[in-house]
């Protein structure tokens, strides 16, 4: 019969094993816990003696089913003797360890009637699963892979291949297990290949292009990377990734075909991205002669701030990816061209050698392009304060301010020219900046005022001016100038966006006339001039309402002329 002494004994000899030993009575309770239980759960003997598992927190909630499960079968009929399960006990720090019990069912002693050996399996557990989540990962990139990646054995014959290989060759995928690679390859090119899998085998991982043939014969043109296949330390096979460049090595062959004849400039870099080569149309870009082009880097073309991106784009290009940029360039003189730049592998022998550069000045384009933003966002602005609301002051201020900032001039007004004289009707001046003397606006004013023929802009030394008509006739002037007089360039883009602001300011004074035309009308005697009775009654009915709201009380003279219809009738109205 097994006793206490008995389970001392055997703890001490299995004290430097990893297990714990643990017994219990016929109600398992803990009977005996020994030093390494202690250790590997943090309960002191003390602490658990006499307790199931539902007295202490040692079995995680969800698995305590399982364990009385399996008690419950060592106390049945079944006769089992020994069970084996997995299950989360707890700490009494409260961490969690995942352990392996071995129960045996002992004897009829109510002390010791089960004997269980716990082992903590938390680290090893893991180690199976991260290595079963690499062979998922690794399955993974082998099946999904877009090119064709083949494992060979030491001797070079094929032990697996995934579906990307049926892109160039639509075979099952079994017709090609136990082929030799040189199977693929030209007899002359065996000994090179069988070279790159001792290379492989001792070690190295190994990238190279190669002239190979599908099952069927079809030529081919790949990049091989050939990396060791290693299991448990072992270096057991390699495997290789194949990519197809036969298409990229066609279009470098037409690439070159086009590199004289073509009316776009194309240079020629190496690997180090010096010009080796350059076209007639490129050379004449930047207005260089071709001594100072071939040898340069093309650092030397390129402003220090876009080197860094320009040099990105060639390393890219130059790893194999087509790769398109706008850069600014620099002429001979000095002043600044944008390029749009097509960089593409250049391949020599089935080795990327450097890069070709297909240049296009867009210069020009990308002026006119910005002319023509720059030309409809005018025209928006301009919509949206012609479209603004019944403000007159507002409206022929916004038009000023915009006609200052579409001439980077500072200074914005518009002269009204009544009888000879001249009065600034209105001004616009940009925040903090320089001011333009009244009678410098005025003579610009008065010198283009009395030009014959139809308003155009007229530039003077510090602005601009044009005459401002007014419902066809002459009203004044409308004048852009900055107190610098820094020399503009005004084009015809400028000229009309200047007569739509004519025209708009125009409007507003027209508008604004008939308003008090309208106005002169309805609340004045044509005759006498003098206001009339709805000017009196809107008058009266005003001072009313702001005696109501001053609690105050408005009093009305009436003065009558005696005879008064006599001087009506003998004389007239």
């Amino acid at each position: 019969m097994l006793g206490e002494r008995d389970l001392r004994l055997l703890d001490e000899l299995l004290s430097r094993s990893p297990l714990a030993i643990i017994a219990w009575d016929a109600n398992y309770r803990v009977t005996y816990w020994s030093a390494r239980a202690t250790d590997m759960f943090g309960y002191a003997s003390s602490e658990v003696m006499g307790k199931t598992i539902d007295d202490f927190d040692l079995v995680a909630p969800e698995d305590k089913p399982l364990v009385r499960e399996l008690q419950q079968r060592l106390d049945g009929v079944d006769n089992v003797r020994t069970l084996v399960n997995v299950n989360r006990n707890h700490r009494a720090t409260g961490e969690v360890r995942t352990c392996r019990w071995t129960t045996f069912a002992l004897q009829d002693s109510t002390t010791f009637h089960a004997l269980s050996y716990a082992e903590d399996i938390t680290e090893s557990l893991a180690a199976q699963n991260a290595l079963a989540e690499s062979e998922e990962r690794f399955r993974s990139l082998f099946e999904y892979n877009p090119d064709i990646v083949m494992i060979f054995d030491r001797d070079g014959r094929i032990i697996d291949v995934n579906e990307a290989a049926a892109r160039i060759d639509p075979r099952a995928r079994e017709q090609y297990i136990g082929l030799h690679f040189s199977a693929f390859v030209d007899a002359d090119d065996v000994a090179k290949h069988d070279e790159y899998l001792r290379l492989a085998l001792a070690g190295e991982t190994l990238v190279h292009h190669a002239r190979v043939r599908s099952l069927a014969g079809q030529p081919l043109e790949v990049m091989i990377t050939t990396v060791p296949l290693r299991r448990d330390g072992e270096i057991v096979g390699a495997y290789s990734i194949i990519r197809d460049e036969t298409e990229i090595r066609a279009a470098e062959g037409a690439l070159r075909s086009l590199f004289e004849h073509n009316p776009e400039g194309v240079v020629s870099l190496d690997r180090t991205g010096q010009v080796i080569d350059a076209n007639d149309a490129a050379i004449r870009m930047g207005g260089r002669v071709r001594e100072n082009v071939i040898g340069s880097h093309f650092d030397n073309f390129v402003p220090e701030h876009e080197r860094a991106r320009a040099s990105a784009a060639f390393m890219r290009a130059l790893s194999g990816h087509p790769v398109s940029l706008n850069v600014e360039s620099t002429n001979v003189d000095g002043s600044t061209i944008e390029l749009e730049v097509t960089l593409i592998p250049q391949y020599k022998g089935g080795e990327r050698i450097g890069v070709y550069g297909v240049v296009q000045d867009i210069t020009e384009r990308r002026a006119a392009e910005r002319r023509a933003e720059m030309q409809s966002l005018r025209i928006r602005n301009l919509y949206f304060i012609a479209a603004s609301g019944d403000y007159p002051d507002v409206r022929m201020r916004a038009s000023l301010e915009m006609g200052c900032h579409a001439c980077d001039l500072t200074l914005g007004a518009v002269v009204e020219i009544d009888a000879g004289t001249p009065r600034i009707e209105a001004v616009y001046r940009e925040p903090s900046a320089e001011t333009v003397d009244d009678d410098e606006i005025i003579a610009m004013a008065t010198s283009v005022s009395g030009l014959p023929g139809a308003a155009i802009p007229v530039p003077f030394r510090n602005g601009i001016a044009m005459r401002l008509d007014v419902a066809g006739d002459p009203y004044g002037a409308l004048v852009f100038a900055d107190a610098h007089g820094a020399a503009r360039e005004f084009s015809s883009t400028d000229a009309d966006l200047l007569g739509l602001i004519a025209t708009l300011i125009a409007g507003t004074i027209d508008r604004s006339r008939q308003r008090a035309r309208l106005r002169a009308m309805a609340y004045f005697d044509a005759l006498t001039g003098l206001p009339n009775r709805v000017f009196l009654a809107e008058k009266l009915r005003d001072a009313i309402e702001v005696a109501q709201s001053r609690l105050g009380r408005v009093a009305t003279l009436f003065l009558d002329l005696d005879r008064f219809k006599d001087v009506n009738d003998t004389l007239g109205h």
